[in-house]
């Protein structure tokens, strides 16, 4: 599994391509001890955000780099798709930036439950609806502890435990 992770970033992660055939988002979730929140960094390639936004909103989005006109949009389409649960409540969402690069947005938020929590479950149904090949990648770090959960088509949502 991690071998086949490992290809998976090199080929479609650390190699940008205007065009791609592929559709995934890579979320990167790393847990702050001193501030007991998980802080998330999630990838999305712009054309497909701008994409289901477009469609969700029903006009044309853009988004371009250094641009905040649509920051609500994608923040409510993230928290909408992004969640941690325990116990059917979900964890606090907090904006704090998006960065726009060459093809791909990467949004920053936290989430934070009232107390400690390492066990719950993951939603990642980001852009699900959009592609029935999408595959979201959520890289988990606790400590020294890493896990990997893919969410896909039927498979949006996985229970976790550190």
């Amino acid at each position: 599994m991690l071998n086949f992770i490992s290809i998976f970033l090199f080929v479609f992660v650390f190699n940008p391509i205007q065009k791609h055939d592929f559709h995934t988002s890579i979320a990167e979730i790393n847990y702050n001890q001193k501030n007991n929140v998980w802080e998330v960094s999630l990838r999305i390639f712009t054309d497909d955000l701008e994409n289901i936004l477009s469609k969700k909103n029903k006009e044309e989005i853009r988004i371009e780099k250094n641009e905040k006109k649509y920051d609500a949009l994608i923040q409510k389409y993230v928290k909408e798709n992004f969640e941690l649960i325990h116990k059917k409540q979900k964890a606090n969402f907090k904006w704090i930036a998006k960065e726009v690069e060459a093809d791909v947005v990467w949004v920053y938020f936290e989430l934070k439950f009232d107390k400690k929590l390492l066990k719950f479950e993951l939603k990642n149904s980001i852009l699900l609806e959009l592609f029935d090949d999408q595959l979201n990648l959520s890289n988990f770090k606790y400590e020294k502890i890493k896990k990997t959960f893919i969410t896909q088509k039927n498979t949006h949502s996985h229970q976790i435990t550190f």
